[in-house]
């Protein structure tokens, strides 16, 4: 029964005080209603951008024309994007200044690859760039401690390539740090 039709029901029957407190306990119950609708809605998000997030890695990596550099680094974006400490360390940060990245470092390296691979093969481009944004979409969806700050500083991302890069980049990183023992490496494979 919607909560103004149980006040209704209430100030006919019991009084307006009966009826003020039937309709607070009512109005809660609806804001609660409300919240987990929202919750379903966005884990419904989640899961098809993770749908989505492995469509893009698949096709951009089953393309021969495919910089593995590339199809190395969805890889590891993949694999850091399902942890639940991960996520809530990159949605601490990810509002703040973008970290200076070396001209030899991975993510010039990986950005001047992007930038290159755009000129020839836009397909593959956009494969790339919905892979990482469909993954971190998922990642900061999946967990309620993180999907409040999605569209704080993850929405904003959208079609900024050097950012979504940046924010990847996070992932993997905050990853290795939270993988026991790794040593700089993310699934064997060394990532600096």
């Amino acid at each position: 029964m919607p909560a103004k039709a149980v006040m209704m029901d209430c100030v006919a029957h019991y009084g307006i005080g009966i009826g003020a407190l039937a309709m607070g306990a009512a109005s809660a119950f609806d804001r609660r209603i409300a919240a987990h609708r929202q919750r379903t809605d966005q884990l419904g998000v989640a899961a098809a951008a993770l749908k989505e997030h492995y469509d893009a890695l698949e096709g951009f990596a089953d393309d021969p024309g495919a910089p593995s550099i590339l199809s190395e680094f969805l890889l590891d974006v993949s694999d850091s994007i399902d942890d639940k400490a991960v996520a809530m360390e990159v949605a601490s940060q990810a509002g703040g200044e973008e970290a200076p990245r070396p001209p030899g470092s991975r993510y010039a390296k990986i950005l001047s690859c992007v930038d290159r691979l755009r000129d020839h093969r836009a397909d593959l481009v956009e494969l790339f760039d919905t892979a990482i944004t469909a993954g971190i979409t998922a990642a900061f969806l999946r967990w309620d401690e993180t999907a409040d700050m999605y569209q704080d500083t993850v929405a904003p991302l959208a079609g900024t390539s050097g950012r979504q890069l940046g924010l990847a980049m996070g992932f993997i990183g905050s990853a290795q740090r939270h993988s026991a023992g790794s040593a700089g490496l993310l699934n064997g494979v060394a990532t600096a």
